[in-house]
């Protein structure tokens, strides 16, 4: 359910910024940082959303740069991560 919220939430910006259309979401999503991949060496990636492993060895979100997660989730990563501490 996690990771369907998750992606739930970026694909719902995608298409707000491509008023319906995904291609063109995606493009403008890019540009934005909406979507974005860690350690990319691509220059249209904007390289900011920033993974770190938990105690289990899970990955969570530590930064998550302009890519749109609620705050409930983000802060479900963030109690993950400070166990690690």
């Amino acid at each position: 359910e996690l990771i369907k919220s998750e992606v739930r939430a970026v694909l719902n910006k995608v298409f707000e910024l491509g008023n319906g259309d995904i291609a063109r979401g995606t493009v403008l999503a890019f540009e934005a940082g909406v979507l974005d991949v860690p350690f990319a060496p691509a220059a249209c990636n904007a390289g900011k959303i920033l993974p770190v492993r938990d105690n289990t060895g899970a990955i969570r979100v530590l930064e998550a740069g302009a890519v749109p997660l609620p705050k409930d989730i983000l802060d479900l990563h963030h109690d993950y991560v400070a166990e690690r501490a």
